[in-house]
């Protein structure tokens, strides 16, 4: 009775397990996942009907094999993560390629599982496997498209900034993270770039952008830097279209628009400088006319005084105590002949000056370097500005060596340098025995033509001398200066491949040193002496 329930229970524990084992392989076989189970020395022992489907296999194919459609490098991965389980950690997950029938490699996602008796050895393997083939071309996709933006970005001259509407910085190019002065994109991404704007452009202006940033509407402002050096920027927002109400977003663009800007001032003080040459050429004319009527009539007019004059010594002889216009008649005399000269003189003072002038002003055909004698462009440049300078400064001595050879470079950039430099310094005049003092002369070591204008005026500190040469930086009073006076003066004696240097000190004054090469041996031509 005993062993008939035995059997009984036994019949019933093998009828629960024939119908476990079928339920199990209705689950296993119905999922869209590849499963397999395999021993530790990689036999495969199950796989379901996914698993045959997808790699064009039978059962009976598979069952007892090592099947390993993968490629060797895969494979090694494989076995590298199978290595790290234990039974702590008998989870694993990896991502490999796999082989169709086809030849086509699918990327697939296997978890695995290594299953364990009560002893702690290892029993076998369950692996789980999905195709994540579209995911990962998905991903790729996506890393190319950023890797393209990014190479776009960086492409870019200006400093592009993608931001959020709070101006929390998302994206941004090469040219930006030098723009911000970063030395990596870790270093902005994420962090507000509002400080920034504020210290470069002031606190109205980074409104602005803000604001430009935060209504997702394109703006263009034209903004001046704050600082030691002054520069003018074009700053563009372009709303950037995310699909989300409530995560704007947008790029700033930045173009640095300083040269721009000084050209244009240097194009207009040129056709001022052009008007200048015009209206000068008429008043030229205008001048010329009544002081030819002075010259022309000064020598007969002397040669009338000269036959009146024995008539009048005759008279005045005979007649002690003659006098005329209440002087004595020696006064009278001698008086009237330095009259005379002083017309003269006046008159000659006059056509030498509007000639001057009018050389100056009128536009040359011939422009860059030529063969000049420096003395003479040196002593044109000081005629021009010396009647100014005498205005205010006591003493203005020059010395320019006379036997200095002839050379090749470009007179524009000696005459309106030393213009600027004379003009610059009587305006810093500010003692009451000021003076100027300008040498010109040969470099004793052949580096040259050396121009050194010094001053005793009211000189500038270190941080100031810094940048005289910088555009549009000015210490001079309103109306007294634009800026551009030094900068255009630096550029020519650069581009004459000369320098110019400064030494100041406040209340010492301050000395400017412009040295020009003798071009000629680029120009082949010979040197003539003046």
């Amino acid at each position: 009775m005993l062993l008939r329930i035995e059997l009984e229970e036994h019949r019933k524990t093998e009828k629960a397990l024939v119908q476990s084992e079928r339920l199990y392989r209705a689950i296993v076989e119905d999922q869209t996942e590849l499963i397999c189970r395999f021993q530790p020395d990689g036999t495969i022992s199950f796989v379901n009907d996914a698993f045959c489907r997808f790699f064009g296999k039978t059962r009976e194919e598979i069952l007892g094999t090592r099947y390993r459609p993968m490629p060797p490098e895969d494979q090694r991965t494989v076995r590298e993560a199978l290595r790290g389980v234990n039974p702590e950690n008998p989870l694993i997950e990896v991502e490999i390629r796999a082989e169709r029938p086809d030849g086509e490699l699918r990327w697939m996602q296997w978890t695995d599982r290594a299953l364990y008796d009560e002893s702690g050895n290892l029993v076998e393997h369950l692996a789980v496997g999905r195709d994540i083939t579209d995911r990962v071309r998905s991903e790729q996709q996506i890393r190319e498209s950023r890797n393209t933006l990014r190479a776009v970005f960086d492409g870019i001259s200006d400093p592009l900034v993608m931001v959020r509407e709070d101006m929390t910085v998302v994206m941004l190019n090469r040219a930006a993270l030098d723009f911000f002065g970063a030395a990596l994109y870790q270093d902005l991404i994420g962090t507000s770039c509002l400080e920034f704007f504020r210290e470069r452009y002031g606190e109205e202006a980074t409104r602005l952008v803000r604001d430009a940033a935060a209504a997702q509407e394109p703006a263009r402002h034209e903004l001046e830097t704050k600082g030691e050096t002054s520069r003018y920027e074009e700053v563009f927002v372009y709303p950037v279209e995310t699909g989300r109400l409530d995560h704007g977003m947008a790029i700033v663009r930045i173009t640095d628009r300083t040269r721009q800007r000084l050209m244009e001032r240097e194009l207009i003080q040129s056709e001022k400088l052009a008007s200048l040459g015009l209206l000068i050429a008429g008043i030229v004319h205008e001048i010329n006319n009544p002081n030819n009527f002075i010259s022309f009539n000064m020598p007969i007019l002397r040669d009338y005084i000269r036959d009146v004059l024995p008539v009048l010594d005759e008279h005045a002889a005979k007649t002690p105590g003659y006098e005329v216009q209440g002087m004595p008649y020696a006064d009278f005399r001698e008086d009237v002949l330095k009259l005379l000269d002083n017309i003269e003189h006046g008159s000659t003072r006059i056509n030498t000056t509007v000639a001057k002038l009018k050389e100056f002003s009128r536009r040359k055909d011939e422009r860059g370097a030529r063969p000049i004698v420096p003395t003479e462009v040196v002593e044109k440049a000081v005629a021009i500005c010396h009647t100014q300078v005498r205005k205010t400064v006591k003493t203005f001595d020059v010395e320019v060596q006379q036997a200095m050879p002839g050379m090749v470079t470009d007179p524009d950039a000696v005459e309106q340098t030393l213009i600027n430099l004379l003009i610059n310094a009587a305006q810093a005049a500010d003692k009451p025995d000021s003076r100027i003092r300008l040498t010109a002369q040969w470099g004793a070591s052949g580096e040259g033509l050396v121009l050194e204008v010094e001053d005793n005026g009211c000189g500038m500190d270190r941080r100031t001398a810094a940048r005289i040469f910088d555009p549009f930086f000015t210490t001079k009073a309103e109306g007294l200066g634009t800026g551009l006076g030094l900068y255009i003066s630096k550029n020519l004696i650069e581009s004459a491949g000369g320098s110019i240097t400064v030494e100041s000190e406040i209340g010492r004054g301050t000395t400017f040193r412009v040295v020009l090469p003798d071009l000629k041996d680029h120009r082949g031509e010979s040197r003539t002496t003046g």
